[in-house]
């Protein structure tokens, strides 16, 4: 129902965005990605492009991809308008509002082998917002996803209703003062 709501509410923005990116860099202006979710199943994640269109098979961490950042990407990334297309990725039920973040097969397949338990925080439905999300920075590295890992342990734990309203409302906040987006 809320991505429903959602997706009906935002409507004229994403049409804005979708036409901000085509004029800027043409087409696609919907990235698809695949990512794993819940039992390491592999779904394919959307969102807006906010990067110059190159092909590139090769994964990377956002952080490594700054020089590709589009104009309208500098301004939908820090109200994570890039990521409002992932309320579609929920109403066709691949994700869920509140969990871990879906993460790519490439670093999902090294950081199985690397890094303890990785795999437990696939007991959940991955989510467009979680724990680790708004308690930790971005991950780029093999030691922040190690820490950043915990975070969504403490999540599949802890799991409650309670939990994930003050995880809505902390990823509020975030938005709305722009915290923590690249």
């Amino acid at each position: 129902i809320v991505s429903s709501v959602a997706l009906v509410v935002l409507s004229p923005f994403l049409l804005l965005t979708a036409i901000a990116i085509i004029v800027e860099d043409g087409i696609p202006a919907v990235f698809k990605q695949k990512r794993v979710g819940l039992n390491g199943e592999v779904f394919e994640m959307h969102k807006f492009r906010s990067m110059k269109n190159i092909k590139e098979n090769e994964s990377k961490f956002a952080i490594d991809e700054q020089h590709r950042v589009l104009k309208i990407g500098k301004i939908i990334r820090p109200i994570r308008m890039d990521e409002t297309l992932q309320f579609y990725d929920i109403l066709r039920g691949a994700m869920s509002f509140v969990g871990p973040r879906p993460e790519q097969v490439k670093f999902v397949e090294d950081y199985n082998q690397m890094i303890p338990f990785y795999g437990s925080r696939h007991k959940l439905k991955t989510g467009l917002t979680g724990w680790a999300q708004i308690m930790y920075q971005y991950a780029a590295n093999l030691e922040q996803s190690k820490k950043k890992l915990s975070y969504d342990l403490y999540y599949v734990k802890n799991r409650s209703t309670i939990l994930d309203l003050q995880i809505i409302l902390k990823t509020i906040e975030a938005v709305v003062w722009k915290r923590g987006a690249m």
